[in-house]
């Protein structure tokens, strides 16, 4: 059976154009994040990049190792609570030393209950 030839070049063409997109916004949010600590809507509105995007790019470089959560607190943006991201390798490498340091303890579940927090302020 003859296969049928592909008449739909054009498709062919915006999926190479997409693809291109994609790689030159990847270069320039990495760059970004290199200079400036940011979330990611900071980012993509710095940018002119879609969110939606912003956050696909954010897991590429985060399971590529580039990129880093520093600390979280509110966004100047939105003002609600998010993660601002580096991509500056000194940061990265004194974030990732002090996690294998120190392990943290703060994910162990207690045994004996919750903490008191109403005698803290005795």
């Amino acid at each position: 059976m003859a296969k049928t030839p592909n008449y739909n070049y054009l498709s062919a063409g915006k999926r190479k154009g997409n693809y291109l997109r994609q790689e030159n916004e990847l270069k320039r949010v990495k760059a970004y994040l290199a200079k400036h600590n940011a979330t990611g809507t900071m980012v993509s509105d710095a940018l002119n990049i879609r969110r939606p995007n912003m956050t696909r790019y954010k897991t590429t470089l985060e399971r590529e190792g580039l990129l880093k959560v520093t600390h979280r607190s509110a966004c100047k943006a939105t003002l609600h609570q998010a993660d601002y991201l580096t991509c500056d390798p000194a940061i990265i490498k004194i974030l990732t030393e002090s996690t294998n340091a120190a392990p943290s303890q703060s994910r162990t579940i207690p045994t004996d209950g919750p903490p008191d927090l109403f005698s803290l302020n005795k």
